[in-house]
């Protein structure tokens, strides 16, 4: 059998349409068949056309049966694969999932920590402001107290 028959076989399997109007060319051409017989007469020759017809009626039934089991088998297989793929889909887009989510984690996390770092920055900033300050404060009241020394050692050495 070529792969076109196979093709066509497995086409007229899975269409139930298909199949029907096989099988009344089939009953209609037997009725012709049985008509021919039945004007001709001849029963020897009536008798091998019908075994014929049989026979040819036994091999379309006995090749219609390996094409639907031939097609249950392919139907499955093609399930199971598409359910082992559906898993495997299913289970990686869980992990990504749970990437974005650990993801979006870090990235609020982040913010946090910049958020403490921007307000500690500030705190930096405002101490540093103080301390400066303070050190101006610091030698303004060093060299007023340098000028008093000065003073006093004048006018206590004088």
């Amino acid at each position: 059998m070529n792969l076109q028959a196979i093709s066509d076989f497995l086409d007229i399997v899975q269409n139930p349409d298909k199949y029907q109007k096989a099988l009344d060319t089939l009953k209609k051409e037997q009725e012709k068949l049985d008509t021919l017989i039945a004007t001709v007469g001849k029963v020897s020759e009536i008798n091998k056309i019908k075994e014929q017809i049989k026979k040819t009626l036994d091999e379309a039934e006995k090749t219609l049966e390996e094409a639907r089991v031939t097609s249950t088998e392919t139907i499955t297989k093609a399930g199971e694969t598409y359910k082992k793929r559906l898993d495997a889909v299913t289970k990686r887009e869980a992990e990504v999932q749970e990437q974005v989510q650990k993801a979006l984690g870090l990235n609020e996390e982040t913010k946090n920590i910049q958020e403490t770092f921007t307000a500690q920055r500030k705190e930096l900033d405002r101490r540093e402001g103080i301390v400066l300050e303070r050190e101006q404060k610091a030698v303004t009241l060093e060299q007023e107290l340098n000028e008093r020394l000065e003073k006093l050692r004048q006018v206590m050495g004088g």
